[in-house]
C-alpha cells in the first residue's frame, strides 16, 4: 500500500507523540509498504529527538503564522538573560503574561485547540499532497493534521482515511478552547468525524467518548514503549550511593487535573525518602514543596535531556506516575508505558484507585495505585524501605504493549479496512 502519514508531531520534535508516529512509519515500512510522512518543518526549539527515517520518506513543509504571533512566540521562548534591562523585562512580562494565561486555559496556539500556529501549515500541506494514496493516516493534535487529511479525502486523493486521536479535540480534558473559535472547531470536528473511515485513540476511556460522539467503532492503539529504551545509556548512576529512597517523577504536570499535594506531604512525613522531579513546572513544584516542608529532600532538575531522564528512571527507588483526578477523562498518559521497563515499582498517585493508569500498572504487575491518600503513600514508602515491594510481572501483557506490537495492530486495521472498501 501507499500510505501517507500526516503527522505534525514527528522527530526531531521531542515527546511521546513523535515517538508514537515514528513507530508507525517505521513498522509499516518494515512490513513492505510505501510510507511517506508529511510533517511540519521544525523550529530550532522543537528539535532534540533524532531518529532515522528507516525505510520511509519524510517531507517537512515550512509554514508561517501571522508575523505578530511569530514574534510573540519568539519572545516567549527567550530566556530572561537575553533582555538587557529590567524595564524591558517588566514590559515583556506584562505583554506575555496574559497570552500565557490564555494559552494555559484555552489551549490556543499550543497544538491542541484552534486557532493554532500550525493552521498556517494546512494550505502548504494540501498544495503538496497532489498524488493519490491508498491510505491516509492523520495523527493529531494539532487539529491541522485531521483537517489536511479531510482535504485530501474531499479531493478524492485517498481511498481510505484513518484518524489517530491522541487527545480529544473539542472535548479536551485540559483546554476549553476560545469562543467564538469553539463554534468553528465544533463544525470542523463534525466534518472530520463524519468522513473518517477508521478511528483510533490511545485509551479505552477516550475510545468510549469518541465512539459516543461519532457513532462509530473506535479502536485503542496504546502509546506503547520501545524495548531498547535503556540501551546505550551511560552506566554512571544517576544518584549518589547514599542509601536514600528516591521517588522519581519525570514529565509534565498540569495544575488543572493533576494533584501533587498528597505526594509531597507524604514524602515530607517520611524522613528516609526524597522526591526527585524532572519537569517543566518549577513554579508549581516549588510552591508545593515549600508548603509541605520538604526542604532539602526535594530535588528539582527542570527539563532534562531524555537520556538523563531515563537514567533517573532506571536508578529510582520508585517511580511516580501522576494520575488524573477526574475519572470521566479516561486519560492514560504515555509516561506509564516508558516506566514499564524500569526496575523500580510504579506508584500511581493523585487519581482514582481504579483509574485506567492504576488498572494498567496493576495488570502488568508493575506497581500499585495509591490514589490521593497521603497515608497510603506513606505506607508504601515504609514498605519500600523495609524491602516489601515484590511484584509479579505479567511479561506477556507487557510485551504486547511495545510500540512495534501496537503499530502492527494499527497496520492490521488499515489493511482490513482497505480490503473491505475494495470489496464494497
Amino acid at each position: 500500500m501507499r500510505i501517507l502519514l500526516v503527522a505534525p508531531m514527528f522527530p526531531p520534535q521531542r515527546g511521546v507523540a513523535p515517538l508514537r508516529t515514528h513507530s508507525f512509519a517505521a513498522c509499516w515500512a518494515r512490513a513492505g509498504h510505501d510510507v511517506t510522512v508529511l510533517t511540519t518543518q521544525k523550529r530550532p526549539d522543537q528539535t532534540g529527538l533524532h531518529l532515522p527515517p528507516a525505510g520511509f520518506k519524510v517531507v517537512e513543509l515550512p509554514y508561517r503564522a501571522p508575523w505578530i504571533l511569530e514574534r510573540i512566540r519568539h519572545a516567549g521562548l527567550q530566556p530572561a538573560a537575553t533582555v538587557p534591562t529590567a524595564a524591558r523585562s517588566s514590559i515583556r512580562r506584562r505583554l506575555l503574561s496574559p497570552l500565557r494565561a490564555l494559552k494555559a486555559r484555552t489551549g490556543v496556539f499550543s497544538a491542541v485547540r484552534q486557532p493554532d500556529l500550525t493552521d498556517g501549515w494546512i494550505r502548504p500541506a494540501l498544495d503538496w499532497a497532489r498524488e493519490s494514496w491508498d491510505v491516509v493516516v492523520s495523527s493529531g493534535g494539532p487539529p491541522a493534521a485531521h483537517l489536511v487529511a479531510l482535504g485530501i479525502k474531499s479531493r478524492r486523493r485517498c481511498r481510505f482515511w484513518a484518524a489517530d486521536f491522541r487527545d480529544l479535540w473539542t472535548d479536551n480534558h485540559i483546554y476549553t478552547g476560545l469562543f467564538p473559535f469553539t463554534l468553528v472547531e465544533r463544525r470542523r470536528e463534525r466534518r472530520v468525524l463524519a468522513n473518517i473511515d477508521r478511528l483510533v485513540t490511545v485509551s479505552p476511556g477516550l475510545a468510549h467518548r469518541l465512539s459516543a460522539k461519532s457513532g462509530k467503532s473506535v479502536q485503542v492503539i496504546y502509546n506503547g514503549y520501545d524495548p531498547e529504551t535503556f540501551a546505550g545509556l551511560s552506566s554512571t548512576p544517576a544518584f549518589p550511593a547514599d542509601g536514600r529512597l528516591r521517588l522519581v517523577y519525570t514529565g509534565t504536570v498540569y495544575d488543572r487535573g493533576q494533584d501533587v499535594d498528597a505526594l509531597c506531604s507524604a514524602v515530607a512525613a517520611e524522613p528516609q525518602a526524597s522526591l526527585v522531579v524532572a519537569s517543566d513546572r518549577a513554579d508549581l513544584w516549588s510552591a508545593v514543596a515549600r508548603r509541605s516542608g520538604l526542604r532539602d529532600r526535594f530535588e528539582f532538575h527542570g527539563s532534562v535531556p531524555r537520556a538523563d531522564a531515563l537514567r533517573m528512571q532506571r536508578d529510582a527507588s520508585a517511580l511516580i506516575l501522576l494520575d488524573w483526578y477526574d475519572p470521566r477523562h479516561g486519560v492514560l498518559t504515555g509516561k506509564v508505558f516508558e516506566y514499564l521497563l524500569s526496575p523500580a515499582p510504579i506508584w500511581v498517585v493523585g487519581g482514582a484507585l481504579d483509574s485506567p493508569a492504576s488498572s494498567l500498572v496493576r495488570g502488568t504487575g508493575r506497581g500499585v495505585g495509591l490514589g490521593r491518600s497521603p497515608e497510603r503513600i506513606r505506607q508504601a514508602i515504609r514498605e519500600l524501605a523495609a524491602g516489601r515491594t515484590a511484584t509479579s510481572r505479567n511479561h506477556a501483557l507487557i510485551a504486547s504493549l511495545a510500540r512495534e506490537q501496537q503499530a502492527r495492530r494499527f497496520l492490521t486495521l488499515l489493511e482490513s479496512g482497505k480490503e473491505g472498501q475494495a470489496k464494497g
